[in-house]
């Protein structure tokens, strides 16, 4: 009787462990198989990575329940994927659904932010220019909560933000500057989306407003871009050991926007640790 008892006992706990062991392991060869897909990608070798993702989701099949976040961590590597083969509508498709999927799954602020960003560039690209606009501005939103006041990837977010929200200002606009005839132009400071960059380093202040150029090979190539500087200030404020943060494209517009901080003066007050920052933006479009 006690030795059928305990067969029966043993059968129920082996039963009731063999799910749970499953789970584990299908885990398991999920983690594996994204680690595997990630530095396939960093290889650039994008047929391997997508086999990798392909061996994810297989794994991730046959765990039980709802997993939004392990979803959407596939498919922000399949849009790493559709980025390397610059196919941008199926890159577009993968991120936005990504970042609902890592949303709902209860991503911290730098993951959820990093695929903002990522679906704020692809968007940018495919010119859609309001979605990217959103996207940057909620990237740099999370990584006030996530990232460092100097990170470059929370700069570059605020930079893009400016970027885009200035180029959907002008466009179509008819009251711009026209270069030869050709070309119009428009540079503006801007405010920092960011809620503690924009209280930290205001974009006001500024006594004589900054005389800004655009390069020629900037408008040949009708190149958009930011540039965001620090710098320290003169006895009569005028800005002096200017350094460019973050910029892009390249460094297009590093000379310009040195050259427009040395034309302006304003006011001294106190600032975060970077000391006195700017975000310069510049549009130009044939």
């Amino acid at each position: 009787m006690h030795r059928y008892f305990w067969s029966i006992v043993g059968f129920l706990i082996f039963m009731g462990a063999s799910p749970a062991q499953a789970q584990d392991d299908a885990m398991a060869r999920y983690e594996a198989a994204m680690q595997a897909a990630d530095e396939a990608l960093d290889r650039d070798r994008e047929r391997t990575a997508s086999n990798h993702l392909d061996d994810a989701e297989a794994a991730l099949a046959e765990m039980a329940g709802d997993h939004p976040l392990e979803q959407g961590r596939i498919l922000v590597l399949r849009t790493g994927v559709e980025r390397e083969r610059q196919d941008w509508d199926d890159a577009f498709a993968h991120i936005d659904r990504a970042v609902n999927l890592l949303a709902r799954g209860g991503a911290e602020d730098r993951e959820l932010g990093d695929a903002q960003y990522s679906r704020g560039y692809i968007a940018y690209v495919g010119e859609q220019y309001e979605i990217s606009e959103e996207a940057f501005c909620d990237a740099a939103s999370l990584y006030s909560r996530s990232r460092d006041e100097a990170d470059r990837r929370r700069l570059r977010s605020n930079g893009w933000c400016n970027l885009v929200e200035h180029w959907n200002a002008v466009r179509g606009s008819q009251e711009t500057e026209y270069a030869w005839g050709q070309a119009f132009l428009d540079a503006r400071v801007g405010a920092f989306p960011d809620p503690v960059l924009r209280e930290v380093y205001p974009p006001g202040g500024w006594i004589r407003t900054l005389g800004t150029e655009i390069p020629y090979g900037a408008i040949l190539s009708q190149s958009r871009g930011f540039v965001i500087a620090r710098y320290d200030l003169s006895s009569s404020g005028q800005p002096e050991n200017i350094e460019i943060l973050v910029s892009y494209p390249g460094d297009v517009y590093d000379d310009s926007a040195r050259d427009a901080l040395r034309t302006g003066r304003r006011e001294p007050f106190e600032t975060g640790d970077l000391g006195y920052v700017t975000i310069i933006t510049y549009v130009v479009e044939r």
